[in-house]
């Protein structure tokens, strides 16, 4: 129910407080963008950016979920903007939109965000976040999981996957 400008000028007051106190104790938040319908605010990479900047901490950080970036169609962020976006992430999650397993909507996606971490010189850790799937052996869910992430990620990346 806040305006735009009043519900940043809050956030950036609360996470630069949050922020100095997470830098102290050595780890940092991270900031996840949410497509709308399930957010209102801080819906899409070029909002949570632009929100890590203001707040200026290094307790603060930008999250990559590349399914909630697919539900923000975020992938038609022009390649060179895509690696100024990422230069921030701290910490990036793999899944497919709205928490289907990595790989379940095709391969594409998976391309331009391994790319554009790239470009981005990401060296930190991926994780797959991912909702338990219905029918089937939940260990054969994780494996097929890990494979797909290590064959879309592991090319590009010479971080931990």
């Amino acid at each position: 129910g806040l305006p735009i400008d009043e519900a940043i000028k809050r956030s950036i007051a609360v996470f630069q407080e949050v922020g100095e106190y997470a830098e102290k104790g050595g780890c940092a938040i991270g900031i996840e963008a949410l497509p709308a319908p399930g957010c209102d605010f801080i819906t899409c990479l070029r909002e949570a950016f632009a929100l890590v900047s203001e707040i200026n901490s290094r307790g603060v950080c930008l999250h990559l979920d590349t399914g909630a970036a697919e539900g923000a169609n975020d992938q038609d962020i022009e390649t060179s903007s895509l690696a100024t976006l990422l230069a921030n992430v701290q910490s990036c999650q793999i899944n497919d939109h709205e928490l289907r397993p990595p790989g379940s909507a095709g391969h594409n996606l998976h391309d331009v965000w391994s790319q554009g971490l790239v470009s981005a010189n990401y060296k930190g850790w991926l994780a797959i976040e991912m909702r338990k799937e219905s029918g089937g052996n939940i260990s054969e869910h994780i494996h097929k999981a890990v494979e797909f992430v290590r064959d879309a990620y592991r090319t590009s990346l010479t971080g931990h996957v």
